[in-house]
């Protein structure tokens, strides 16, 4: 498992270099999620990967985009080679363009469980109310070894004496699950607890410290959205005690009995805490109240 963030250099190029335009655009699309890797990133739209641009040569980078989401397109890519501003703004030029593209596709083969996903990220992490939301999304879509989740997030409590505590904040990873029909099976939510379970000690100290990574340079660029005056308070590391892993549950069908059959033969969590996110009157925002450990959620059932 390797420890995400980008390089000084790329930092540099996204905040006031050639590149800084794919910021500026995301910020002003809020369809768009901006995420951070191992040296590159991926803006995504609906959950899809609209670009990924990573390093390159000297002073260079690649852009790709994912033409799985074409179907007899005449679309023509501009060069994958982005080594100044112009190169750059040619992409952006037919973000409209290939977003339809992939409005096509996943008009035919739905990924509604993703769409949500960015939903809760976007709302968490930038948008008028995630300075007030006790959860920043620092990453989507993460996948490494046998590490897979949704989300990952940094739990910092909104109000101003805990936010002025830079040694007080932890990790959650969260998983989202939309619809009944994805709680059981090869990718249901026991199989994610079995998973957690395998990460090792040395790995969770590299998630957390990938996170902060992320945290501290989206905030630099822009794309964590605080209070109109800033908070001028950074976090430096995450507290030792045991990550979040909350199971956020999109239309669960109360007609069904998959839930709570699933929820009763729940396999021991001993490498993180299991919470259960519930709604705050039908909106994304992650708040600590709004959290229930195995115990409530089943009565709310």
């Amino acid at each position: 498992m390797k420890k995400r963030g980008l390089s000084t250099n790329f930092l540099s190029e996204l905040k006031d270099g050639y590149l800084q335009p794919l910021v500026d655009y995301v910020k002003q699309d809020e369809t768009l999620f901006f995420a951070i890797r191992e040296n590159y990133i991926n803006i995504y739209y609906r959950g899809g990967n609209l670009l990924k641009v990573e390093s390159g040569a000297t002073n260079t980078y690649w852009a790709t985009f994912d033409t799985n989401y074409f179907k007899d397109s005449i679309i023509k890519l501009p060069s994958q080679t982005l080594s100044n501003k112009e190169q750059v703004l040619s992409w952006i030029e037919i973000f409209p363009s290939l977003k339809h593209e992939m409005d096509v596709f996943f008009s035919k083969k739905s990924k509604l469980e993703r769409e949500f996903q960015q939903l809760v990220a976007r709302e968490n992490s930038y948008s008028t109310i995630s300075n007030a939301t006790d959860y920043f999304i620092v990453d989507i879509e993460y996948a490494a070894d046998n590490a897979r989740f949704d989300m990952i997030a940094i739990k910092w409590i909104s109000n101003g004496t805990a936010r002025r505590k830079i040694n007080s904040c932890k990790l959650a990873l969260i998983e989202m699950k939309y619809s009944d029909g994805a709680l059981t099976g090869t990718s249901g939510i026991h199989k994610h607890i079995r998973d957690i379970e395998k990460i090792s000690q040395s790995d969770m100290v590299i998630l957390k410290e990938g996170a902060v990574n992320c945290f501290k340079q989206l905030r630099d660029l822009g794309l964590i959205k605080f209070s109109k005056t800033g908070n001028p308070h950074q976090i430096d590391e995450l507290t030792d005690e045991l990550p979040e892993f909350i199971l956020v549950l999109a239309n669960h069908d109360p007609a069904s009995s998959i839930l709570k059959g699933a929820l009763e033969t729940m396999p021991p969590l001993t490498n993180a805490e299991l919470k259960f996110a519930v709604a705050n009157f039908m909106g994304y925002g992650l708040f600590d109240e709004g959290m229930k450990n195995l115990k409530d959620f089943l009565k709310l059932l």
